[in-house]
């Protein structure tokens, strides 16, 4: 390994930390959000959705954007929108102002995102390298939920959250642009069109059971990600908990993700695939409902949350590990890989925006409900996927 490898693996992941951050602070911060814009509660839960949203819109675009534009241009085109997201959002007392300084800032790291893992698979120096690098980037999200949402939530509630907010938002662009510094020039590229360039996506949509397979996934997220989106919403109302400890929350929802990304393949070793898949599956469910409350007490609760997020993340990496047995045909795995990602994402943005005025109308309780509903039907719907190409052929 090089010494710029190593630059590119801490600056990608911490790229990634932050703004895992930056995104998630705003749960465990909506009674902080409510009283300065003076919104009601439910509708701080827009600053999420549009954060989301822009992020996958980026995503989506990012690998035309690369066919198009050297990795270091791209970084530092990126990185304008994402200087300009942050003195918004600091500076303007006006909530609508505020969403679209988010939309904006999940837009342009979308793109830094996309960047990061071309530079994962072809800008690495070897094997050792590309292998390190991949392992930071899958552990930076859920690290940033367990480390940098509770002591974003700390400094908030202490010296402000425009403070905090910048603190975070300063880090996010120093390491994004160690990470362009990091890249050697590209050759120049041929611009292509955004049809050519969306025209993978295209095949990879064609392909048989697709909308079954990522529908799963979609419905999937907007259950498991919906939890981080209305979490703050859930402890204030059912615990009245003050910010800073909804923030510590979160610590053990990182953990658990943690954990579980670790112990999932350690699993699928040791125990027939269909019962890994079905048993985590179906515990999320059971485990969801159980969050109709408050059933239990405080520890009790977040207890489950935990046992909740861990299932999922199994039930998620058993999905992702068999994305060739599903799509046989589609040469470019890697397409269907950041479709997975995108799903997801869009699955939270969608979620969060509908938390956001269904909460008022039909009660907490309700939305928890229907976000439960919505989970067995993601994996009734995955298991006949599986069914067909999976259980088979790894039981063969």
């Amino acid at each position: 390994m090089t010494p710029n490898d190593y630059i590119k693996i801490l600056a990608g992941f911490l790229t990634i930390l932050l703004f895992a951050t930056i995104d998630n602070a705003v749960s465990p911060l909506v009674s902080v959000f409510h009283d300065y814009y003076g919104v009601p509660l439910e509708s701080t839960l827009i600053l999420i959705s549009t954060c989301t949203f822009g992020f996958a819109i980026g995503l989506f675009l990012g690998p035309a954007a690369l066919n198009s534009f050297s990795p270091k241009s791209l970084i530092g085109t990126s990185l304008i929108g994402v200087v300009l997201s942050l003195m918004l959002f600091v500076t303007s007392g006006d909530f609508y102002p505020a969403v679209f300084s988010r939309a904006l800032l999940g837009f342009s790291v979308g793109f830094i995102s996309c960047t990061i893992w071309w530079v994962t698979y072809h800008a690495m120096s070897g094997k050792t390298a590309q292998h390190i690098m991949l392992t930071g980037v899958m552990s930076a999200r859920p690290l940033g939920i367990a480390l940098g949402v509770p002591a974003a939530g700390l400094l908030a509630t202490s010296i402000g959250w425009k403070t905090a907010f910048t603190i975070f938002g300063v880090g996010l662009i120093g390491v994004a642009w160690l990470l362009r510094s990091a890249i050697a020039e590209a050759p120049k590229r041929e611009a292509v069109t955004l049809a050519d360039s969306l025209a993978e996506y295209k095949r990879a949509c064609s392909q048989p059971y697709f909308l079954s397979y990522y529908g799963s996934i979609f419905l999937n997220s907007m259950a498991y990600l919906g939890l981080y989106g209305m979490g703050g919403v859930w402890f204030l109302t059912f615990f009245q908990m003050p910010a800073d400890a909804i923030s510590q929350t979160f610590l053990y929802f990182g953990i658990s993700e943690v954990g579980a990304t670790f112990l999932a393949p350690v699993l699928l070793r040791l125990f027939p695939y269909p019962i890994v898949f079905g048993v985590s599956g179906i515990g999320a469910v059971a485990l969801y409902s159980q969050l109709v409350g408050p059933r239990f007490s405080l520890p009790v609760s977040i207890g489950i949350m935990m046992a909740f997020i861990a299932c999922t993340r199994v039930w998620i990496f058993s999905n992702a590990s068999h994305i060739p047995t599903i799509f046989p045909s589609h040469k470019n795995k890697g397409t269907l890989g950041t479709l997975m990602t995108l799903f997801a994402w869009l699955g939270f943005a969608v979620v969060s925006w509908m938390q956001s005025w269904l909460i008022p109308s039909w009660g907490l309780n309700n939305v928890v409900i229907g976000q439960t509903v919505l989970l067995g039907i993601s994996i009734f719907w995955s298991f006949f996927v599986h069914k067909k190409f999976v259980f088979g052929a790894v039981t063969a």
